[in-house]
């Protein structure tokens, strides 16, 4: 028995061709479950490698640093503003809002950037096997 995958158009996409005429249908792609048994199965294993799990637990326990230095820069911070009044206050997030925007922008781009590495690499892993196919 083969599942069905579906891929559709957006709805902003289709309403945009809805005047044309009828709409194109989904394109349906069929997967076979033991191929996907076989994929899990695979991933799996990989994940169970000695090498792959020492460079997850560096990683998790990397995190886990971040995250708890994070947290105690943050309580410093709210220590320091519950000191200020309101006029102090308002004077750091108007003087913050350039520079918190220009770090989320620098974080979409590098975010964006890290995906098109992610897709290309993808793309060559992928396409190196089925040369070899």
């Amino acid at each position: 028995m083969l599942a069905g995958f579906c891929l559709k158009k957006s709805r902003k996409a289709s309403d945009s061709k809805s005047s044309e005429g009828p709409a194109p249908r989904a394109t349906v792609i069929e997967l076979d479950p033991r191929v996907i048994q076989r994929v899990l199965n695979q991933a799996l294993k990989t994940l169970s490698n000695p090498e792959y799990q020492q460079q997850l637990t560096k990683l998790t326990q990397s995190s886990i640093v971040n995250s708890l230095q994070t947290f105690q820069r943050l309580s410093t911070l709210s220590t320091r503003l519950s000191n200020m009044d309101n006029e102090t206050m308002s004077e750091v997030v108007e003087g913050s809002i350039d520079d918190l925007t220009r770090a989320l922008l620098q974080f979409n781009s590098d975010q964006l950037v890290l995906l098109q590495r992610l897709s290309a690499r993808t793309l060559e892993i992928l396409d190196a096997q089925a040369r070899q196919k």
